[in-house]
């Protein structure tokens, strides 16, 4: 065997060969394709059977037959170099993030495929660079290290075989990212990952969230928002009180001037309360008339009623609506409560 040629091809690693003489060596026949080199340097590839042969039980020598299979072997290489040009067109020009982490011989997982249109801006903040496939990445198996593993391969996937997904933002744009695990021997060996650009989604969600938290009228927090935080506060153990507002006969005027007026002077005593506690609490519409202040923190009871007075002042001084000059009726209740009245003129 001529096995200095074969070395010389520089085709296959050292693993392969390895392979061969310990398959040999232990009398059973390996088939293989190698890629040898001619004379005048060109390589060449041979279907390859070598059969161990034993000598009348002393010596052994080995019987090789070899077919010849270049040309079927380039067609094979040239369908391959297209179907990963195609590959790469595409992966690289699909408005997404592909990558595949891999494992190498030393045990180190990283990255050898890395790609997509948003690949290069979402990896350059991360202290990466895009890897493009190639025949060449492809057979050396070319990898980037991975130094932060939980951010790609979380303890769950490695614990169990599933598709993890999660988001991840990029300054002001939210990347959903879908993991797959690769399983060899019942062993994660790597994993395949889809990213999307879910920005304008996580927006629309956002906004549809926070619109069932406000009160269409007048655009203060409405029950459920009130519910949400005071279990937030009780969860975190936050000291807090709440002072609850009622429009003493708001009915009758919405009764005599029209829900139009009513609406109207609706969000002006709202605007008024919300300037009042800008800085202090956060308000909130229960009810047609009825409103609750929550303030987080350690209060005193007195600076409450202080401020509930102060508010009351507030809110008594005239609300100017087309013709109408409104002073309102407010009452107030706050650990006891308080109450004032005043009237309606025109």
């Amino acid at each position: 065997m001529n096995t200095h040629r074969i070395i010389n091809s520089k085709t296959h690693p050292e693993a392969f060969f390895k392979n061969m003489w310990s398959t040999i060596l232990n009398g059973h026949t390996w088939t293989g394709e190698i890629c040898n080199r001619r004379k005048n340097g060109e390589l060449y590839w041979v279907k390859t059977y070598i059969i161990p042969v034993e000598n009348n039980g002393y010596d052994t020598y080995f019987l090789s037959i070899r077919i010849d299979i270049t040309i079927e072997k380039e067609k094979e290489i040239l369908l391959q170099t297209k179907l990963l040009s195609s590959f790469e067109t595409v992966a690289h020009h699909i408005n997404n993030l592909v990558f595949k982490v891999e494992i190498d011989s030393e045990n180190n997982y990283g990255f050898s495929l890395l790609t997509g249109k948003l690949a290069s801006e979402f990896l350059a903040k991360k202290g990466l660079q895009t890897i493009q496939p190639s025949i060449n990445s492809i057979k050396n198996k070319i990898l980037i290290p991975i130094y932060n593993m939980d951010t790609y391969i979380s303890e769950e996937m490695t614990n169990r075989s599933e598709e993890v997904s999660y988001k991840e933002w990029l300054d002001d744009r939210c990347i959903h990212i879908t993991i797959s695990p690769i399983e060899t021997n019942e062993t994660i060996s790597g994993a395949i990952g889809i990213g999307n650009d879910i920005t304008e989604l996580e927006s629309a969600r956002t906004k549809l969230t926070e619109l069932a938290y406000r009160d269409h009228l007048t655009n203060s927090f409405n029950t459920a928002a009130l519910e949400r935080d005071i279990v937030q506060v009780i969860n975190e153990n936050t000291p807090f009180s709440f002072l609850y507002i009622d429009l003493d006969r708001f009915k009758n005027i919405n009764d005599s001037l029209g829900h139009f007026t009513g609406d109207s002077l609706l969000k002006l005593v709202t605007a008024r309360i919300k300037k009042f506690y800008n800085t202090t609490g956060e308000l909130y519409r229960i009810g047609g008339d009825e409103f609750v202040v929550l303030i987080k923190g350690q209060a005193e009871r007195t600076k409450m009623l202080e401020n509930a007075k102060l508010l009351i002042q507030k809110v008594e001084e005239p609300f100017n609506i087309e013709e109408w000059k409104f002073i309102y009726p407010v009452r107030f209740e706050t650990y006891g409560g308080l109450c004032q009245q005043s009237k309606l003129r025109k």
